[in-house]
């Protein structure tokens, strides 16, 4: 999950085939991970930092010799000179043909629309865009609160974060399987950050990982400042 005002991280790619015959012997496989959810930094602290990079980091791949599941966005971030980093889309966006992971959650310190989510899908491929973040100046700031966007999941998109209880964006729904007997559920995404306000010691809760796996976002603190959650 994303830290103070930062996206939560997409959730890797995921793609099932249970007609695909697999004859019993070993495959090469290597796994990857989501997306990660973004630092976070907001204005003024630690200073001289515009441009630090406190993006949530992709996720990687998870390649086998038959298909390839593409690794999610990392979450936006804000950094101290005010200048916002949408989330990332999920790798390999856009593909038509292959899909992609799913995208990261958009940071919560925007000023009208610069709270963007990243993208991801399209959905049969088992990804879902992000959320978006509540930024100053679209009704979503929640009295300054700069509260964060959830990631998207296999099975939904990241919710936005929202109001006028401030709460951070959950992370998207992961997606059931039964390939190994019982339903599981895989691949939610993480939940937002739950931002900061000068006049709330503990602004607003961060958002809830997805149902398979999504870590949740760090609560929101009291002061600017990077968190990561």
């Amino acid at each position: 999950g994303g830290g103070a005002s930062g996206g939560g991280g997409g959730a890797g790619q995921m793609r099932e085939d249970p007609s695909h015959p697999l004859p019993a012997t070993g495959y090469p496989i290597s796994i990857g991970e989501g997306g990660a959810g973004g630092e976070g930094w907001a204005i003024g602290d630690p200073p001289n930092q515009s441009g630090e990079n406190g993006y949530g980091t992709n996720g990687g791949n998870t390649v086998t010799p038959f298909v390839t599941g593409y690794g999610g966005g990392g979450g936006g971030f804000n950094d101290s000179g005010y200048i916002n980093h949408y989330g990332k889309n999920g790798v390999n966006y856009p593909s038509p043909g292959n899909g992609s992971g799913s995208g990261g959650g958009g940071q919560g310190q925007g000023d009208g629309g610069a709270d963007d989510a990243g993208e991801g899908g399209p959905s049969p491929f088992g990804a879902y865009p992000g959320g978006q973040g509540g930024g100053e100046s679209d009704g979503g700031d929640c009295g300054s609160y700069h509260l964060a966007g959830g990631g998207g999941g296999a099975g939904g998109a990241g919710t936005d974060a929202s109001c006028p209880t401030p709460k951070a964006g959950n992370g998207g729904n992961g997606k059931a399987s039964s390939i190994s007997g019982s339903s599981v559920t895989y691949a939610g995404g993480g939940g937002g950050g739950g931002g900061w306000n000068d006049s709330d010691p503990t602004a607003g809760p961060g958002g809830d990982g997805g149902p398979g796996g999504g870590g949740n976002g760090g609560q929101g603190t009291g002061s600017k400042g990077p968190n990561p959650g």
